[in-house]
């Protein structure tokens, strides 16, 4: 899956991404980490260790990934595959 500049997305990297409501001028952006890669990608902002244990938790048990944000893969840039971001780690 590639995101809008064409960049492979993968689970780890860390993304910019627009605000679930946000459009046009008055849009936000913010960055996240990616934790899933589907139909859509699945992106986590604040990321701990601990918060993405919860929202494994959640989806082992009730099949969704709760608080993730789930976005289309043109619709996020990779930050990790540009180098402006490292990326993390997911146990």
């Amino acid at each position: 899956m590639k995101d809008y500049l064409g960049h492979e997305i993968c689970k780890g990297d860390v993304v910019l991404y627009s605000e679930k409501g946000c459009h046009g001028y008055r849009g936000s952006f913010t960055e996240g980490v990616v934790i899933n890669v589907g139909k859509v990608v699945q992106v986590l902002d604040n990321y701990t260790k601990e918060r993405y244990q919860s929202v494994l938790e959640s989806h082992e048990k009730w099949g969704r990934w709760g608080i993730a944000d789930g976005k289309y893969a043109d619709n996020v840039i990779d930050l990790t595959a540009l180098g402006m971001r490292e990326g993390v780690k997911l146990e």
